[in-house]
């Protein structure tokens, strides 16, 4: 055993562990000669953070309780439900690199002192190999992410009150203060929460900051397994996406119990470490129970709205440089009146799926809106946030002839025919 960089008080607790870890790891590498107790090197802390990217999760071998004859624990927030990536489990759990399929290595996590610790153990001469694939996980995700478009000044204040108090954490330790901190995304969807917060993922990768991701029916499963302060406090940053905000309220449409565990939980008794959690939801947040708007809980939250031209604009400069060519920005942007990001991004898809199937011979956004119509109709209706066809610019005798009109009942729209695949 070589000891890289641990705290003093767990090296017993993970000697023990040291024998099995060995035994479960012969078993994934299949080689020759066998692995000993002494032939793992032990790193405190592991990066995790590509656990939460279905696209580059580390496939899971092997798990067993940190106690020989026990299971491992199934965390509700990031154990039970593995459509977030790869779940991290209280004991022993053997991975396979999603980068380099020889490589294998365990992490165990225990509780220390009140907190769950991580510790890698990886086999000697294995080492560098590991940290080339984090490299390589972290360059693959970091090329895929750019800042999202917000209003001027939001996404700096949404990374400033949070990613930006764990970054400066050893200036506010110096000062005795720990930092819990709980922030509130809210606004209609597909205006940029989710982007948001996938940035702030970015930066937690950025700065080895651990995070997690978590959903309501997570939340639920921890809180019927009496496991709700480790699904919120296991990493640096929890994200809960898309909250029930009944989680949040004593009151009607809420429960109590659950929302008294729950506060109970983000107060996290016994736990010193500083740790920041960001909720999202398409509520309104002015349901949200007075006792969560206080230090600790919930301290700021963010309204995120439809976003204007000028932020419109903004998102489709960013377009194939094909469309934008063909299709001034300016006049994508007049005619979306009304439109979420998402909304933009579903036209942007329209416009790509006609002219590769060729239903349009070019960049047309005329077909593209009408087709957006047929196959939004109710929301349009619903939500009745400049979606009428004159504001977007949708000529209305065009519409009368039948592009997008109502269908009849039972109807539904016809898709733009297939090319032949290689096989007929």
């Amino acid at each position: 055993m070589d000891k890289l960089s641990l705290r003093a008080d767990s090296l017993s607790e993970i000697k023990d562990t040291l024998p099995r870890v060995a035994e479960m790891l012969n078993k994934a590498l299949d080689r020759t000669p066998h692995l000993t107790e002494h032939d793992i090197l032990l790193v405190e802390s592991p990066c995790t953070s590509h656990f939460n990217d279905a696209k580059y999760k580390d496939q899971i071998v092997d798990s067993a309780g940190a106690i020989p004859g026990l299971p491992p624990i199934y965390f509700g927030a990031v154990g039970k439900h593995s459509k977030h990536g790869t779940p991290i489990f209280g004991g022993i759990t053997v991975y396979r690199a999603s980068t380099d399929k020889s490589l294998f290595y365990a992490i165990l996590c225990i509780k220390i002192s009140g907190d769950w610790e991580k510790t890698l153990m990886v086999p000697k001469g294995l080492l560098f190999r590991y940290y080339r694939h984090i490299h390589r996980v972290s360059k693959y995700m970091q090329s895929e992410m750019v800042p999202p478009v917000l209003e001027e000044g939001l996404l700096d204040r949404i990374t400033q009150a949070s990613i930006g108090f764990l970054v400066n954490s050893e200036q506010i330790e110096k000062y005795k203060v720990r930092l819990k901190r709980g922030l509130l995304l809210g606004g209609p969807p597909g205006n940029g929460k989710t982007m948001a917060c996938k940035w702030l993922q970015k930066l937690c990768n950025d700065n080895n900051i651990s995070y997690a991701v978590t959903t309501s029916s997570e939340l639920e499963h921890a809180y019927k397994h009496n496991q709700l302060t480790e699904a919120v406090s296991l990493c640096d940053v929890t994200f809960f996406d898309d909250i029930d905000l009944s989680f949040l309220s004593r009151g009607v449409g809420g429960d109590p119990r659950m929302a008294c565990a729950f506060a109970g939980a983000l107060d996290g008794f016994g736990r010193d470490k500083h740790m920041v959690r960001i909720f999202t939801t398409n509520e309104d947040v002015e349901t949200v129970d007075a006792a969560f708007k206080r230090p600790g809980r919930i301290d700021q939250w963010f309204n995120i709205d439809l976003p204007t031209k000028e932020l419109r604009l903004a998102l489709v400069e960013k377009w194939h440089s094909e469309i934008i060519e063909s299709i001034a920005p300016d006049v994508i942007a007049t005619r979306t009146n009304g439109f979420s990001f998402a909304e933009l991004e579903a036209i942007k898809s329209a416009l790509v799926i006609n002219k590769i199937f060729g239903k349009t011979e070019g960049w047309d956004l005329d077909q593209a809106l009408r087709d957006f119509l047929v196959y939004k109709p109710n929301d349009l209706k619903r939500k009745n946030a400049g979606f009428a066809t004159e504001e977007i610019g949708i000529d209305e005798e065009d519409c009368d002839k039948g592009d997008c009109a109502p269908l009849p009942p039972g109807e539904a729209p016809t898709p733009p025919p297939l090319r032949p695949g290689p096989f007929g």
